[in-house]
């Protein structure tokens, strides 16, 4: 047996559409998860995690990327308040910034992961045979 859901009504409809519409709230968290939809911007959020700070010229290495491409996806991050960046002389570094959306990816996303459990008779240190077609 369905359940009938009852169906909204014209006036529930325009307080939804107007809470919806007005909401600076939702805008940004969908700007937001437009940002960290990208896999470059999520690693360097990542990376940036791991190490609390690095060099423009770290994370490219550390990404295979330009510095000029590292540079445009650290501006993008910083206009959203995600990363904040220091000079020291010819150096740029890039850290985190406090932002509640970093602490959302650290505690849902970034923790560290378990360790891997070994099947029964591996020893550390040594691969599993290839299996061959």
């Amino acid at each position: 047996m369905k359940a009938r859901s009852r169906q909204l009504s014209h006036t529930e409809i325009a307080q939804v559409r107007l809470r919806l519409d007005g909401s600076a709230a939702l805008d940004q968290a969908a700007h937001l998860i437009r940002l960290a939809g990208s896999p470059t911007r999520l690693k360097i959020l990542y990376l940036l995690n791991r190490r609390q700070e690095l060099a423009v010229g770290e994370l490219g290495r550390a990404l295979g990327l330009s510095i000029s491409g590292v540079s445009q996806q650290l501006t993008k991050l910083k206009g959203a308040g995600l990363v904040a960046m220091r000079r020291h002389r010819q150096t740029i570094y890039s850290r985190l910034t406090p932002h509640a959306f970093n602490a959302s990816l650290r505690r849902d996303f970034f923790r560290p992961s378990a360790p891997r459990r070994r099947g029964p008779g591996s020893r550390p240190g040594r691969r599993s045979p290839r299996l061959r077609p």
